[in-house]
């Protein structure tokens, strides 16, 4: 599919999804407008203001991650699209412009002994889709700011989170994950990438995974955030 992407886009090139811009799934221009400037500012679990870490003094006793920020909100239409089309349409060319918006929030000057991890998509999906997005996207950032990439994390089990309450996600993600590569993780600091982030339940089970098989920080980075107020 991959591959099939690509070659189309000689015969027919892509176009902006939201100013149709050609030779372009998302011009830069529209990838900038965006941008959420709450990220970093705001909770992600319970969206009230925080200090510049992504998680706030009440919610931090319970997380696993040391931080967490995301580029785009996944309200907005251009967002949401460029995750669908990577996602559900095949088009590989979406990787580009989220592993590049990503760049544009990452913190890593002051992180040293950085290792970038994908939190894994599960098996079925990755095969039905053709590729795992959080992968690419993981590996097209690494590969931009020249950082060790590697897959620490194994998927163990899938849950389909659609319409499940906060609690639900929160005990399924549990069983999400188990380390990969141990030696590599010891005393090192992980960027764990993915596309999407609703409750945070998955992001925080996969840092806590990698914490308790020696990682010495795990930050989060995300593409776009969607909060959902679950009960």
């Amino acid at each position: 599919m991959k591959y099939l992407d690509y070659a189309l886009s000689f015969v027919a090139p892509h176009h902006c999804l939201s100013c149709n811009e050609e030779g372009f799934i998302c011009c830069q221009k529209c990838l900038e407008e965006v941008m959420d400037k709450s990220s970093g500012k705001t909770c992600y679990k319970c969206n009230q203001k925080c200090k510049d870490l992504g998680i706030c003094g009440r919610c931090k006793p319970k997380q696993s991650l040391d931080s967490i920020a995301w580029y785009s909100d996944y309200k907005n239409t251009l967002s949401s699209d460029l995750v669908k089309a990577l996602k559900f349409d095949n088009t590989y060319a979406a990787t580009k412009p989220m592993s590049s918006a990503i760049s544009t929030i990452s913190r890593i000057s002051s992180i040293k002994n950085i290792i970038v991890s994908p939190v894994p998509t599960a098996g079925r999906r990755a095969r039905k889709r053709g590729w795992d997005q959080s992968y690419l996207i993981s590996k097209g950032f690494a590969k931009k700011e020249g950082l060790r990439f590697k897959s620490l994390l194994i998927r163990t089990s899938s849950f389909d989170q659609i319409g499940s309450t906060k609690q639900q996600r929160s005990e399924a993600s549990k069983k999400f994950f188990i380390a990969h590569r141990k030696a590599l993780i010891n005393g090192d600091a992980i960027i764990l990438i993915d596309d999407v982030t609703t409750t945070g339940s998955t992001l925080n089970s996969a840092a806590k995974v990698l914490k308790d098989a020696g990682a010495k920080e795990v930050h989060g980075l995300v593409f776009a955030r969607q909060f959902l107020n679950l009960n």
